[in-house]
Formats: C-alpha cells, structure tokens, sequence
C-alpha cells in the first residue's frame, strides 16, 4: 500500500474523530399525544461509524491484495488463463531508474 494512500485514510479517520467528538444524539418526541411510538434517530456519529467500517474494510482487503502470497498466487491465475499482460510503461521505467 502506497504511503500517501495510508495518510489520505489517516485523514479520514481523524476528521470522522472530531465529528463523532462534537455530535450529540438527537431523540425524537412522538408525532401525537397519546400515540405510543417508538422513534430511532441516529446521530451523525453513527452514521459516521457505518462510513468508517467500510473504509476499514477497504483498506484490509487492499492490505490483503499486497500480500506476496496473495500477489503470486494472482499473478499465476492470470498467466494459467494467459490473461497477463505486461505494463510497457512500468518496466522502461523501471529499467531508467535503474540505469540512471
């Protein structure tokens, strides 16, 4: 996982931080008297809460998909399938940087 990557999900959380530290929940009185009625109102805090669960969750399968096991055993499927193809760009690059 490239580092700017891991900062722009730093940021995320620390910004959802100080919003859930700040929002209060908000309760809901019934819509008539004498009607019993339950009423649910999510804070933003839980809203936010569902947002960051699938951050988490992206960042664990993009942590996942870079493992050396989890690479190799991709890298293999698609030469098995011949579906692989070489990026051009990537490895005149990577030649350059060598060679410079």
């Amino acid at each position: 996982m490239r580092l700017d990557t891991v900062n722009g999900y730093a940021g995320k959380v620390a910004s959802f931080y100080k919003e859930t530290t700040a929002a209060q929940p908000s309760v809901s009185a019934p819509a008539e008297q004498g009607q019993k009625q339950d009423v649910i109102s999510l804070s933003s805090s839980a809203a936010g809460f569902k947002e960051l669960r699938g951050l988490s969750a992206q960042i664990q399968s993009e942590l996942d998909a870079e493992r050396p096991e989890t690479k190799i055993a991709t890298l293999k499927e698609q030469i098995a399938a011949g579906t692989y193809q070489v990026d051009t760009r990537e490895v005149a690059t990577a030649i350059l940087e060598r060679f410079a």
